[in-house]
């Protein structure tokens, strides 16, 4: 540092200590950054020490606050400025904090509709658990087929009314660049997912997904202890690294189907996501032994080829959340429209000249067919198209 520099930052001590300011001391550079990655509340707005006016603090949207008036500083021991960091660390964590989206008009009344039925009719695997350690008799929540015909999509539901809790899922990549160690709490982390080997053959490389970076989601129960509750979404058309929405706390996020419960708990469970897609949710206060407990989430997978990504579909090697959630954004809005207000229509397709009886996903609306009176959107009296994805294959759509 020059003397110039020196006696510019004397000047301006000197100036804070006339006026009374408190000038209490503060760690080195060294000891606030290792303060700071150990704190919850890292998005504190603290602006830096400059001669120059102070631009405006970065913030978080939806955690914006008044910066500060007037910059503190101090020389430590060795004559070297002593900076708080609070500002730059705030930045550079900004990525794994997502303020989700407005959740479509669409999905909202589904998400109301399927809890007013209170439980899932058509039951493809049943007999499961909210949480390890849950005493709700033999199992309460299902993996359900309601809507599998008409949207070919498959949820969570419980009883009562109940969706799915959100426990945390910090499996895979360890101490990647957003890993801020709240997953040290656990005591069943593997290094590890089911789909690491399609992670890795996609070429970016990215060995693994990393649960402080991607937005994933657990599905489907695996074990061979006596009894086990087991189920493969795959046997149902959804395909591993596929797109999941997840509603929760009334906004809508895009996650992937990223690894699967096994056998090692007392009970098989679901609900379950990474801890970077459970922060986004619901706050900081998610840590790898405290998810979110309310059975209010819920969780749509979908069907087909045309609800995975692939390779140059999604940003897989992304460091942090917003980078990877918001790099299959557009394929979540694509798929989130072959849902029909309310959770009760049925669907049919317009099939192309070229392409008679085909939709964009498979399995839907196979062998095209025509709106007759015996749909359920000609005894109400009302059509409401939903274009779910359009394709030289025909296009699909919803008829209440």
């Amino acid at each position: 540092m020059t003397t110039a520099r020196k006696q510019a930052i004397l000047t301006v001590d000197a100036r804070a200590t006339t006026v009374g300011e408190s000038r209490t001391s503060r760690p080195s550079i060294k000891g606030s950054m290792g303060m700071l990655k150990g704190t919850p509340n890292r998005h504190r707005e603290q602006p830096l020490l400059t001669t120059q006016p102070l631009p405006r603090p970065l913030v978080p949207t939806h955690r914006r606050r008044r910066p500060h008036s007037r910059a503190l500083s101090r020389l430590d021991g060795t004559g070297m400025l002593s900076l708080r960091l609070s500002l730059l660390f705030s930045a550079a964590v900004l990525g794994t904090l997502g303020s989700g989206r407005k959740v479509p008009s669409n999905v909202q009344s589904f998400y109301h509709g399927i809890r007013a039925r209170q439980r899932c009719n058509e039951v493809l695997a049943g007999g499961f658990h909210a949480s390890h350690g849950d005493t709700r008799g033999s199992g309460t929540f299902d993996y359900c087929g309601d809507h599998m015909d008409d949207y070919g999509v498959l949820y969570l539901q419980g009883r009562d009314g109940a969706l799915a809790d959100m426990d945390i899922d910090c499996d895979g990549v360890q101490n990647g660049p957003a890993d801020d160690h709240r997953c040290r709490s656990s005591a069943d982390i593997q290094a590890i997912t089911a789909f690491a080997e399609t992670v890795r053959s996609y070429g970016t490389g990215q060995p693994d997904l990393d649960p402080n970076a991607h937005a994933y989601v657990v599905l489907g129960n695996d074990g061979t202890k006596p009894g086990w509750k087991t189920f493969d979404p795959r046997n149902h058309g959804i395909e591993p690294l596929s797109v999941v929405a997840v509603v929760c706390k009334d906004k809508l996020f895009f996650a992937v189907w990223g690894d699967t419960n096994g056998d090692d708990g007392p009970q098989a469970v679901v609900g379950e996501a990474s801890i970077a897609l459970a922060t986004a949710c619901f706050g900081q206060a998610m840590n790898g032994n405290a998810g979110h407990g309310d059975a209010d989430v819920l969780y749509i997978a979908f069907r087909g080829h045309e609800a995975v990504p692939g390779a140059d579909g999604a940003k897989w090697n992304a460091q942090n959340f917003d980078e990877f959630e918001s790099s299959i954004a557009d394929l979540g809005d694509r798929l989130v429209t072959r849902i029909g207000d309310g959770g009760a229509n049925q669907s049919t397709c317009e099939p192309s000249p070229t392409h008679a009886g085909r939709c964009s996903w498979e399995g839907h609306c196979a062998g095209g067919h025509s709106p007759s009176p015996s749909n359920s959107g000609h005894l109400l009296g009302v059509l409401k198209k939903h274009e779910t994805m359009l394709t030289g294959a025909g296009r699909c759509r919803s008829i209440l």
